[in-house]
């Protein structure tokens, strides 16, 4: 049976789509104050990179500040001379040019992958519906590290394909330099150099991947006033969160079952290379999707590998029941579209503008509006200022003391003292602080409610800018 009216329509919602996706990975480049929280933290890191100054501060649970690094520091040392080299427009302007190099290395290396094993056809497709999912519209472009990192890991899985297990390697390691779970590639390289039982590959592999990771632990060991071992191990035991784990995963899984279950399917006829590939990623997800923090961007390497084996075994599927094929596909996009819901925010009593949008949805001229609201009137304040959002008051030249979200949850979970923070705000050593919700309902899900509660007795309601609550101290 012919294809026909399904094929059609697939390819004019794929067409919609795609201009979709244009616009708001373009209007998110371009947006110049932070799309969500991780935008803030990296920003921070990349700016002392930039300015020479410790990414690795020693911290006291007994005085402020308490700022923490969770990842190499690979990312913000790219970042940071990406912006010295002229990619200056915003804050946020290198470091979200990183993240869309990475994903188009990611798309790049898909298409080459699944080309190599088919034709240009389900490399074009699988591809597109890799860039169509809502999980990258939201994060593909923004300041955080995990395309960068998918970019160069799906780069590495590339090279590994074509035989060339060096250059493989530097860009496994390259991966694991920006975020250390994009491990699956270079898993897959170790067990593939050690099978071959070849020595001089075997250390020539270790070589090409080690020298890389070498360098930046050397760099971190001998920046002054480093303290990475405690970023990169007691601060990251942040307790676990299987509600959120539960909500992620299950709208991951909505959205994209289609294409899951074809993945699923395809996995016993894959080749051995993309079987281990796909088999071993799932150990870094066991590892880490379980913490507090954790998103939809943990799975942005498995939604990679479900693309590339939906792709390899498309024409396989598609060839007994070709309208049957097009539909399926069909589905996919019919559970991609809308993106996200519309925006139903209105101006309402104590709101200057509109509450404007979310991380999921593109950013709007509300967004731009509070954005230079909140940035003026931060920078009018004196210092120091506690914000929910690092983001804001780095634009507004204060000196952050706190990282709320890292910090909050340890306090949580019995593994940091909240004496320093509870201390600061009883004797109002903060000028302001800036909240994403009422303290007196603890709307703010960055903060404790006790830490709230403090707030709302201490310091008084000063100004409401969409959903942002400015309080000043008494």
């Amino acid at each position: 049976m012919k294809p026909g009216l399904p094929r059609f329509l697939f390819w004019t919602l794929a067409l919609c789509l795609s201009g979709q996706t244009i616009r708001h990975l373009s209007l998110s480049l371009q947006h110049p104050y932070p799309l969500e929280y991780g935008e803030g933290v990296n920003y921070l890191w990349s700016q002392r990179a930039g300015a020479g100054e410790s990414i690795y501060p020693q911290i006291s649970e007994q005085t402020l500040p308490q700022l923490h690094n969770p990842y190499p520091p690979l990312y913000p040392l790219l970042s940071s001379a990406l912006s010295r080299l002229g990619f200056d427009d915003h804050a946020f302007y290198a470091g979200r040019s990183l993240s869309l190099l990475g994903l188009i290395l990611a798309t790049l290396a898909i298409f080459a992958i699944v080309k190599r094993r088919t034709s240009v056809g389900p490399a074009f497709l699988g591809s597109l519906l890799f860039l169509l999912s809502p999980m990258i519209l939201r994060f593909g472009v923004m300041m955080r590290v995990d395309s960068l990192a998918l970019g160069f890991s799906l780069q590495a899985l590339n090279l590994l394909d074509q035989k060339k297990i060096k250059s493989a390697a530097l860009f496994a390691a390259l991966a694991i330099g920006v975020k250390p779970s994009y491990l699956a590639v270079a898993l897959l390289l170790a067990v593939i150099a050690i099978r071959s039982k070849d020595l001089k590959s075997i250390l020539r592999t270790a070589l090409c991947g080690a020298l890389p990771l070498l360098i930046l632990l050397l760099w971190m060991q001998w920046m002054p006033g480093s303290d990475w071992v405690m970023h990169l191990s007691k601060l990251q035991g942040l307790p676990p969160d299987w509600p959120g784990l539960c909500n992620w995963f299950a709208r991951f899984a909505g959205q994209h079952a289609p294409l899951l279950t074809l993945a699923v399917l395809a996995f016993r006829q894959s080749d051995p290379l993309l079987k281990a590939y796909s088999g071993l990623l799932l150990l870094p997800l066991v590892l880490t999707a379980w913490i507090s923090g954790s998103q939809e961007n943990y799975l942005m390497e498995l939604w990679a590998a479900t693309c590339l084996l939906s792709a390899c075994a498309w024409p396989a599927f598609k060839a007994g029941q070709p309208r049957a094929a097009w539909l399926f596909l069909l589905l996919q996009l019919g559970l991609f579209y809308p993106v996200a819901p519309a925006p139903v925010f209105t101006r309402t009593y104590g709101q200057e503008i509109p509450a404007g949008q979310n991380a999921l949805l593109s950013p709007t001229a509300s967004d731009l509006e509070i954005g230079q609201l909140l940035v003026a009137e931060l920078a009018s304040l004196p210092g120091p200022i506690l914000s929910a959002d690092l983001g804001y008051l780095l634009q507004a030249a204060q000196e952050p003391l706190y990282q709320p979200y890292q910090f909050e949850k340890l306090r949580a979970a019995g593994k940091w003292s909240p004496q320093a923070l509870q201390d600061a705000i009883k004797s109002s050593t903060f000028s302001a602080i800036l909240l994403k919700g009422l303290a007196e309902n603890a709307d703010d899900p960055t903060f404790n409610a006790d830490t709230q509660q403090a707030i709302h007795i201490h310091y008084v309601l000063h100004r409401v800018l969409g959903p942002w609550h400015l309080y000043l101290r008494k």
